[in-house]
């Protein structure tokens, strides 16, 4: 059992690794596994604090619990099946209504068209 266990928070690092240009934009860091749960700390736009994303062995679907720095319990998201898990975590962490403006004028780039 402790094989699957290891296998389980190491696969789910693997999904986040898949999409390293969405996870990179949250500052994601301290990544650190136990049991069936990944755990990590974000600094996006929307969420700022620690995420938690564990293995549900009954449901065969993703749980996520957020965490703000002081460790205040801010959301927790059931039922999450691994090809949306990306999608939410960054939906909750980072997308905010303006995002791509936000980006440009922190960083200086430019979406869409090549500058001419």
């Amino acid at each position: 059992m402790e094989a699957r266990k290891v296998e389980t928070f190491e696969n789910i690092w693997n999904l986040l690794r898949e999409n390293q240009d969405i996870i990179m934009s949250w500052g994601i860091e301290n990544v650190v596994g136990c049991n069936m749960t990944l755990g990590f700390h974000v600094q996006g736009y929307k969420f700022t604090g620690r995420v938690f994303v564990s293995y549900d062995i009954d449901t065969s679907c993703l749980n996520i619990a957020m965490f703000d720095d002081s460790l205040g319990n801010v959301q927790n998201i059931t039922g999450i099946d691994s090809s949306v898990l990306v999608d939410t975590l960054d939906q909750n962490i980072e997308l905010v209504e303006n995002y791509e403006e936000r980006v440009s004028n922190q960083y200086g780039l430019s979406y869409g068209t090549a500058n001419k």
